[in-house]
């Protein structure tokens, strides 16, 4: 990790050490799971996603027109799940790129139905401020 100081006071994870490793790659492993219908006061989902497929299928969708690296993907990941640490900048561009629904519905996908368990109320927190780095990244 390299320690980093941001100018930007507005940057939640100004002070945070920015990832910077290589990995072998990772790939998940497929689950064919039944379909999850949401009940209509979900606090995860937003109305329109009345189920776990619909989902899936628009994250399917987000990860098909961003093309994001293992690498990248790895960043994301223990930023919002692990510890408080910053995604690479080029991965900060490619996550804003996303877009915040996408970048939401990952994180609540993930804390809903993966196989870890992961603390709900500080993963949240640091997704929220991932997102608020890497846009500011994004538009500098």
């Amino acid at each position: 990790m390299i320690p980093v100081k941001s100018d930007n006071v507005d940057d939640p994870l100004a002070d945070a050490p920015t990832i910077d490793y290589e990995r072998a790659p990772f790939y998940p492993p497929i689950y064919n799971e039944p379909d999850v219908i949401f009940s209509p006061n979900d606090i995860d989902f937003p109305p329109n996603f009345k189920t776990k497929n619909q989902v899936l299928e628009f994250l399917r969708n987000c990860e098909n027109s961003i093309h994001l690296s293992t690498s990248c993907g790895m960043d994301y990941h223990s930023s919002v799940f692990i510890k408080d640490l910053k995604p690479a900048d080029a991965c900060c561009k490619i996550l804003a790129k996303e877009g915040k629904l996408c970048h939401d519905l990952t994180v609540r996908y993930i804390l809903r139905f993966s196989k870890f368990h992961y603390n709900r109320e500080a993963s949240l927190k640091r997704s929220d401020n991932v997102w608020k780095h890497c846009s500011i990244v994004a538009n500098k």
